[in-house]
C-alpha cells in the first residue's frame, strides 16, 4: 500500500535507491518507477490511496473492482480507481509491473489529471512472446576481462530498458567471433566437463562466465524477463578454447553435449528454455535427441527446449517435440534475415528460398510452438531505427498460423556491445554501450508487440523525445525517426539481393551499376514488378498491378526528403543542442542521403531497362542524369560518415575490418 504523503515520498527515496538490484521483484521494479513518478507529481491530493498487487492481495472497493475486470492473460493488468483509493493490479507480478509502469508514464505525461482515472484501464499483451534476439559476441578488441558480457553496468541499464519496453524475454544466442563469422560451442565457455576436461576455456574461466551468466539471469528474472539459451555448435574449436586430447568424434561430441547441457540446466536454476541449432552444426537431428533430450530429462527439473528450423526436416523436428509435450519451441526465420516488408511475404521470389521461410510448419500435426526469428540485423546495422507502425504491422504479423511471437534482432546483434564507430573525439560520442543510442528501437518494437494500438499513436513517442530533446523540438525529432526509418526497409524491399545477412547489407554497399539495377529483382515480387519486367510491359502495352520501381524510388525520395525537412525544423527549435541531438541529426541525415542515393538509382535502372526494350538510345540522358545525383548523394553520405565515424567492422557481407563509405564508393 502507498500513502502519498512527505513520509511516503522519504520511503519512496528508499525504496527506489537502496534495494539491491538482485533483490528486486517485478512488483518492486514497478513500484520504483510509480513512486518516482508520483514524487515529481504537484498538487496529488493528500488522502489519495495506491495500492499494487495480484488478485487476492487486498480486499478492498478498488481492488475489487479491478479484479472482475483483470484478463485470463498472463502480464495483464487494470488501473482502477474507487474513491480515494487507485488500484493496480495484475495477474501476475509482471503484470503489477506493467501497470505501475503504465500508470507512471501517464502521470509523466499528463500530471495530476492521470490520476482522475473514471474508466479503468484494462491492457493485456497483444503477443505473447516478445524477445529481443541477443548474440553472445566474443571479445573483439578489448581484453577478455573488459568483455561486455561481464560488465554489471551493461546489464542493468540493458535490462531496465528492456523491462520498461515490455520486452518479457532475452533470446540469447552463441558464441559469434565477429573475426571469423564463426559460431563456437557455447557451452565450452561455461562449463567444464568431467569426462572431457580439457575441453573448453580454463575452468576458472568457465567458472567466471557461468558466476555471471547466473547473476544475469536472475537480474532479469527480478525485471519479469525469461532468459533463453541457444548453442549453435556442437565441436570443440574457437576463439579462447583449448586444444583438446580427446578425439573428435561424433560420439564424443554426443558425450560431451549430454554432460554439459545438463550442468547448465543444472547450475542454472533461473534458466527458463534451452535449445539448439540443427542445420549448420554438421550434425544430423538424431544427434541432438541423442544428447539434449536425455540431458534434459536427467537435470532433474522442468525446462523447455527449442530450436531453428534452418536447413532441417519436419519429421524429426515433430520426434522430438513429442518428448516435451507443451514445452518445445521452434524458431522460424521472418522473411529471411533481413527486415525490409514488415508482413510476411508468400510466394514470388521467396518461394525458392526454403529455409528462409515459414516452409510446413504452419501445417498438422504439430508437436511445437512457432517464435518467428527477426533477422532485422541483415538490413539495419548501423543507423538507429524507429517505426512505429512498421514495428506494430510485423508484432501483429507474428501470430500468423499460430505463432506466439518475435524474437528479433537488435542493431548491435553480431557486434561488440560498446560505441564501436565514433571517432574518439568525435563531439558526437556520448554514449558507452550501444544499446543506450538505440533506446527508441527497444520500445518501439516491446511497446507494440504488447499492446499494438500504439502502432496508430504518436503522443506517447513523442513525450519520449520530448524528455531527451526538449518539448519545442520533440515531435520534428519523431518525425525525423519515423521519416528515415521507412528508408532501409523500402531500398531492401525494392532491390534485394537475397534473403541471407550474407548476401545484402543495404546501408553499407552501391549495389553494383546500373544494369545490374535494371536486372535487379525487389524482395517481395508478388507486390513490386521487377525492373526488366516492368521495362518490357511498359515498351509492349502490358499493364500490371504491381507497384513499379519509379513508385518505389518515388516512396524513398519523400522519405530523404521529409526526414531532412523535419531535421531542419528541429534544429531550429533547439537552442542548446546536446551531444546525443547533434549525433541523432547526422546520422538520420545520413540516412536521408541512402535514401536518395536508391531513389537516383532505381531511377536509372528503370529508364535503362526501358531504353534497352524500346531499343530508344534518348533516355540515355536520364540515365546519366539520375546517376549523376545517386553519385552526388552517396558522396554526402561518405562525407558525413568521414566527418564521424571511424573505419569499422563488417564481416559477414563487407568482409573489412576497415569499412567506409567513401572507399565502398570508389569501387
Amino acid at each position: 500500500m502507498l500513502r502519498v504523503s512527505k513520509l511516503l515520498f522519504v520511503l519512496a527515496i528508499i525504496v527506489s535507491f537502496a534495494v539491491p538490484a538482485l533483490a528486486l521483484s517485478p512488483k518492486e521494479v514497478g513500484m520504483r518507477d510509480l513512486m518516482k513518478a508520483i514524487s515529481a507529481t504537484v498538487d496529488v491530493p493528500p488522502k489519495l490511496m495506491v495500492r499494487a498487487g495480484c488478485p487476492g492481495d487486498y480486499k478492498t472497493p478498488g481492488f475489487k473492482a479491478a479484479e472482475k475486470l483483470l484478463p485470463s492473460k498472463p502480464e495483464s493488468f487494470v488501473i482502477a480507481r474507487v474513491g480515494n483509493e487507485i488500484a493496480v493490479v495484475g495477474r501476475d507480478e509482471v503484470g503489477v509491473m506493467y501497470g505501475c509502469f503504465e500508470l507512471a508514464e501517464r502521470l509523466d505525461m499528463k500530471g495530476r489529471t492521470a490520476l482522475d482515472i473514471r474508466t479503468p484501464i484494462v491492457q493485456s499483451p497483444a503477443v505473447e512472446f516478445r524477445a529481443v534476439n541477443l548474440f553472445l559476441t566474443l571479445p573483439y578488441k578489448e581484453d577478455d576481462s573488459n568483455w561486455w558480457f561481464l560488465q554489471e553496468d551493461y546489464w542493468e541499464g540493458y535490462l531496465d530498458q528492456l523491462a520498461r519496453a515490455r520486452i518479457n524475454w532475452v533470446d540469447l544466442h552463441g558464441m559469434y567471433d565477429i573475426k571469423s563469422t564463426g559460431f563456437p560451442n557455447l557451452y565450452c565457455y561455461f562449463i567444464t566437463s568431467e569426462k572431457f576436461p580439457d575441453v573448453g576455456v580454463e575452468p576458472e574461466i568457465a567458472k567466471r562466465n557461468l558466476a555471471m551468466l547466473n547473476k544475469v539471469i536472475s537480474m532479469a528474472k527480478a525485471r519479469g524477463i525469461k532468459f533463453a539459451i541457444m548453442s549453435y555448435a556442437a565441436k570443440w574449436t574457437g576463439a579462447g578454447l583449448r586444444e583438446p586430447t580427446s578425439e573428435k568424434t561424433e560420439e564424443n561430441y554426443a558425450a560431451y553435449t549430454r554432460e554439459v547441457v545438463r550442468k547448465m540446466i543444472e547450475q542454472c536454476p533461473d534458466l527458463a528454455m534451452i535449445g539448439f541449432r540443427i542445420g549448420e552444426t554438421g550434425m544430423k537431428e538424431t544427434f541432438f535427441k541423442d544428447s539434449y533430450i536425455p540431458a534434459i530429462k536427467e537435470a532433474g527439473r522442468t525446462v523447455d527446449l527449442y530450436t531453428r528450423t534452418w536447413l532441417s526436416k519436419k519429421p524429426p523436428i515433430l520426434e522430438i517435440g513429442r518428448e516435451f509435450p507443451g514445452r518445445f519451441f521452434i524458431e522460424i526465420k521472418y522473411n529471411g534475415e533481413q527486415f525490409g516488408p514488415p508482413y510476411i511475404v508468400a510466394g514470388g521470389r521467396t518461394k525458392s528460398w526454403h529455409s528462409y521461410f515459414y516452409q510446413d510448419y504452419y501445417s498438422y500435426p504439430r508437436s511445437y510452438k512457432i517464435i518467428y526469428q527477426l533477422r532485422a540485423n541483415g538490413t539495419h546495422r548501423v543507423f538507429p531505427w524507429g517505426n512505429p507502425e512498421l514495428a506494430a504491422r510485423a508484432n501483429v504479423e507474428s501470430t500468423l498460423g499460430g505463432a506466439i511471437g518475435l524474437s528479433i534482432e537488435p542493431i548491435d546483434a553480431y557486434y561488440p556491445k560498446y560505441n564501436l564507430r565514433h571517432k574518439d573525439d568525435s563531439p558526437n560520442r556520448w554514449y558507452k554501450w550501444q544499446y543506450q543510442r538505440d533506446w527508441f528501437w527497444y520500445h518501439v518494437w516491446g511497446r507494440t508487440a504488447y499492446d499494438s494500438s500504439l502502432g496508430k499513436r504518436d503522443d506517447i513517442w513523442v513525450r519520449m523525445f520530448a524528455k531527451r530533446f526538449g518539448k519545442a523540438a520533440a515531435q520534428d525529432v519523431y518525425q525525423a525517426m519515423k521519416w528515415a526509418s521507412k528508408i532501409v526497409p523500402d531500398a531492401y524491399t525494392a532491390y534485394c539481393f537475397g534473403p541471407d545477412h550474407r548476401n545484402h547489407a543495404i546501408e553499407l554497399e552501391w549495389g553494383d551499376n546500373v544494369k545490374a539495377f535494371a536486372k535487379g529483382k525487389p524482395f517481395d515480387t508478388q507486390n513490386i514488378i521487377p525492373t526488366q519486367e516492368f521495362a518490357e510491359r511498359l515498351v509492349n502495352g502490358d499493364p500490371d498491378g504491381r507497384t513499379t520501381p519509379l513508385k518505389m524510388a518515388s516512396y524513398l525520395s519523400e522519405e530523404a526528403e521529409k526526414t531532412r525537412q523535419y531535421i531542419e525544423q528541429a534544429r531550429r527549435k533547439t537552442a542548446k543542442p546536446t551531444a546525443e541531438f547533434n549525433d541523432l541529426m547526422t546520422e538520420l541525415t545520413m540516412l536521408s542521403y541512402l535514401g536518395d542515393y536508391y531513389a537516383h538509382k532505381l531511377t536509372a535502372g528503370a529508364y535503362f531497362a526501358v531504353m534497352q526494350a524500346a531499343a530508344d538510345e534518348s533516355l540515355a540522358e536520364h540515365v546519366r542524369s539520375e546517376l549523376t545525383k545517386a553519385h552526388a548523394a552517396w558522396n554526402h553520405l561518405a562525407d558525413l560518415g568521414d566527418a564521424h565515424y571511424k573505419p569499422f567492422i563488417d564481416t559477414l557481407r563487407m568482409r573489412t575490418e576497415e569499412y567506409t563509405w567513401r572507399k565502398e564508393g570508389e569501387k
